[in-house]
């Protein structure tokens, strides 16, 4: 696919073309339906030294000339886009994104998020490395209100670099148009983003073109972050960890599979009056990053035939009450949702 090219002007330039410890916890398992808000590891940024884009071309009297220092990077659905530095202010949607940059060592740059104060970006792992530090996301600014309107008026306020979002995630979410998208694009900043946590549904907006676009594995979006960040070393390194990681785990996965219940400890008969139980392997065959250490392992969902002819949340979540827990009688139950979250996520 291939974008209509655009030219835009910020303070740093912005050309747009086209519409190892901390991966060990940030990339290995992804996500698992579930992400919260926490503290944010403030990684020294290393200079990029294998990173500068030479991109040749002609100059006004006819004679090829060399541009020098420009990170070019593609991403569908909006294709490549090429900057003369790493974005310094970046509007992130939730957390995956924001522990893909951290791992790159750009995680300082999140400056702004979907939700206010960082919430469903967990970082309570970032406690467990040793040497990385985490800031208190407290107070993190949000791009939509609690009642999830989008705050049209304070993206223009904000000097920012870059969108680490899917722009159709917006247009579904908030009901932009693809006006809207372009006037973001020349007034606030590119987008760079592809929604690939999940299967998107029926009746996804696919922008820019009406055209479906690929979803991307874990690997895949450490590399191209890795190349419009400058880090393509780093993230060449990071994959060789993950998937060296991967293997050695998948070794160590006993042959007998375990059936398992997946369920959100925000939603119980306590405070909700049912316990939301969500498929721990999902059922089509795409490399989404949603709870995929299941698909990954081959675990057994507990509750697999319970979900066609139940009560199902509007999220798609089974709604079941302790009864029917006790009935299934799982062999190991995983709380992924809300268990454990910090303040912030409460707050947020």
């Amino acid at each position: 696919m291939s974008g209509q090219d655009h030219s835009r002007q910020s303070r740093r330039d912005i050309l747009m073309k086209g519409s190892s410890a901390l991966a060990g916890t940030v990339l290995l398992a992804g996500c698992s339906g579930t992400e919260g808000a926490g503290g944010q590891a403030e990684t020294e940024t290393e200079t990029p030294t294998d990173t500068a884009t030479s991109t040749p071309g002609d100059d006004s009297d006819g004679t090829e000339t060399t541009t020098e220092n420009r990170y070019t990077a593609a991403m569908e659905p909006v294709g490549e886009l090429t900057l003369d530095e790493p974005p310094e202010f970046v509007i992130g949607g939730w957390g995956f994104v924001a522990d893909v940059l951290t791992a790159l060592g750009h995680g300082d740059k999140i400056k702004a998020m979907r939700r206010a104060n960082g919430a469903f970006w967990f970082t309570r792992f970032y406690e467990e490395l040793p040497g990385v530090p985490v800031r208190d996301l407290v107070g993190m600014p949000a791009i939509q209100t609690r009642s999830r309107d989008l705050k049209r008026e304070y993206l223009f306020g904000l000097d920012a670099d870059l969108f680490a979002i899917d722009p159709n995630t917006l247009i579904a979410s908030h009901g932009l148009s693809h006006q809207d998208i372009s006037t973001l694009e020349d007034r606030v900043a590119p987008f760079f983003g592809n929604d690939s946590r999940d299967k998107r549904g029926t009746g996804w907006p696919n922008y820019p073109d009406e055209e479906s676009y690929p979803y991307y594995t874990i690997p895949e979006f450490v590399e191209k972050y890795g190349e419009l960040f400058g880090e393509r070393e780093k993230a060449a390194e990071l994959n060789e960890f993950y998937e060296n990681a991967i293997d050695r785990i998948l070794s160590d996965v006993p042959d007998e599979k375990r059936n398992v219940a997946h369920m959100s400890a925000m939603r119980n008969p306590e405070d909700a009056g049912f316990y939301a139980v969500s498929q721990p392997t999902p059922d089509h065959d795409l490399p989404t990053y949603a709870r995929k250490q299941y698909r990954e392992i081959g675990v057994e969902d507990a509750f697999a035939g319970e979900y066609e002819g139940g009560t199902l949340s509007r999220h798609g979540n089974l709604q079941i009450d302790s009864e029917k827990l006790a009935a299934i009688d799982p062999e190991v139950i995983i709380f992924s949702e809300g268990s454990g979250s910090n303040t912030a996520t409460r707050t947020g």
